[in-house]
């Protein structure tokens, strides 16, 4: 992270009267794992995760399903939402809820793209099926890179003119194709989040977002356009402002300038 990126994050955190964080789950809090259902918080995740939450409401955005955030964030005083936007619990005692402005997704036409999906598991060995509520992920992290270099672009091509029979959205991700929903993004949710959800007091919250992935840029737009600051884990392009340039360096970074606020007195403790 450059000394002008951590002065940009560090002046937004401390000067903020209220923090609104949205935060993503892989490739930011954990790291990757060749099977996505392994992947779990280190102990400097969990920590991170503490500390905001003393200091901020708390959001976790993900494209995980609601079985697995739920266990992943037992007991954490946070938002979960799962699905890239598409399903929500805001509160631990409470049930989840779909996304209010989107349409649900027919099961007959998961069916078609999970079958197609099958067919691709076979000739990827180490490929991974996912399939969630409102989408279905195709996971390729196991795969041979040779193979996936050879067979992506057909792969690609074939799930992306059935998502265009099926006026489904397909979404390239880091190793993993998802198949959703029109409408579903983490911006969208956010949107939402903001305007029905977020504290309806006179002192609106600085937004702040946290995530490394191509499906965390329409969560970064919002943000942008919202005033907020965004920031990108690693060096891909971005449209966020400040990035840090691995997981390892933003899990002790921002822990760093969460420290430093609150001893330079500058953060209070949420009441």
């Amino acid at each position: 992270m450059s000394e002008l990126d951590q002065e940009i994050l560090f002046r937004a955190w401390a000067e903020a009267r209220k923090r609104l964080v949205f935060i993503d789950f892989d490739g930011t809090l954990a790291d990757f794992n060749i099977d996505p259902i392994l992947v779990t918080r280190d102990s400097a995740g969990r920590a991170l995760v503490s500390e905001l939450t003393q200091h901020a409401t708390v959001v976790i955005v993900s494209g995980r399903t609601a079985n697995f955030l739920q266990k992943e964030f037992k007991g954490d005083q946070v938002v979960l939402v799962g699905e890239h936007g598409g399903i929500i619990r805001l509160q631990e005692s409470a049930a989840w809820i779909p996304l209010p402005v989107v349409p649900s997704v027919s099961n007959a036409a998961l069916d078609e793209i999970e079958q197609r999906m099958r067919h691709w598991n076979l000739k990827l060995p180490g490929s991974l099926i996912e399939r969630k509520s409102l989408g279905c992920a195709f996971h390729i992290r196991g795969v041979d890179p040779s193979l996936v270099e050879a067979l992506y672009p057909k792969l690609n091509l074939e799930l992306m003119n059935l998502c265009d029979e099926l006026k489904l959205n397909l979404l390239s991700g880091k190793r993993v194709l998802e198949v959703r929903n029109y409408g579903i993004s983490k911006g969208a949710f956010i949107d939402w989040y903001v305007e029905t959800q977020a504290d309806r007091s006179d002192e609106k919250s600085s937004l702040f977002a946290f995530g490394d992935d191509v499906t965390d840029e329409d969560m970064f737009k919002v943000v942008n356009q919202r005033g907020g600051i965004s920031v990108k884990v690693g060096n891909e392009a971005s449209s966020a402002i400040v990035r840090f340039s691995s997981r390892s360096t933003f899990v002790t970074g921002l822990s760093k300038i969460l420290n430093t606020a609150i001893a330079a007195g500058k953060v209070s403790p949420l009441e």
